[in-house]
């Protein structure tokens, strides 16, 4: 072995960048190209994003959407505020939808008519209540319906966790 002939080969640390630099691209494509062109869209019927009845988006933070109506984020937590926004509507779309407890109670109702508004913004926080047999706060976790009146579009689906947000423990209370 003489001259070098056999040279031990040797790591080129500058190489190191370029292959780095190569492994973020592939990494960065793979995920976008898995990404769903619309996060809350589970099959919707008007290509607005209805969310399917099995669960959510795969984060808790994306918004699901059903016709006029967007939820502004699946995932909440006891204490938390449901943010509503309805928009889009035409001059004659009119309707209501409701929104329904975990056990399918109706918590809440709205009217929407695109001849008097296309669009408006409603909000609540999930609390207990004797008439409707929301005793405690773990009535309140789980998995929350808003349904059109008449079927006009998928229901949408948005969870509470039983997790609180904190400082709130206090302001729901037993009522049953």
């Amino acid at each position: 072995m003489e001259g070098g002939a056999e040279r031990k080969k040797r790591f080129d640390r500058r190489a190191v960048p370029m292959v780095a630099a190569a492994a973020v691209l592939v990494a960065a494509g793979v995920v976008v190209f898995n990404l769903p062109d619309d996060p809350g869209d589970a099959g919707g019927d008007d290509g607005r994003g209805a969310t399917a009845a099995q669960g959510g988006p795969v984060a808790p933070d994306l918004p699901v959407s059903s016709g006029p109506v967007t939820v502004m984020q699946y995932g909440h937590r006891l204490g938390d505020t449901v943010f509503i926004s309805v928009g889009g509507l035409g001059p004659g779309e009119a309707g209501s939808f409701g929104v329904f407890t975990p056990a399918g109670e109706l918590y809440r109702q709205y009217d929407y008519d695109g001849s008097a508004k296309q669009g408006f913004n409603q909000y609540f926080m999930p609390d207990t209540s004797s008439r409707l047999g929301l005793c405690s706060a773990a009535d309140l976790v789980g998995l929350w319906t808003i349904a059109f009146a008449g079927g006009a579009h998928r229901p949408v689906q948005f969870a509470v966790s039983d997790e609180w947000v904190p400082g709130s423990e206090g302001i729901i209370d037993d009522e049953c």
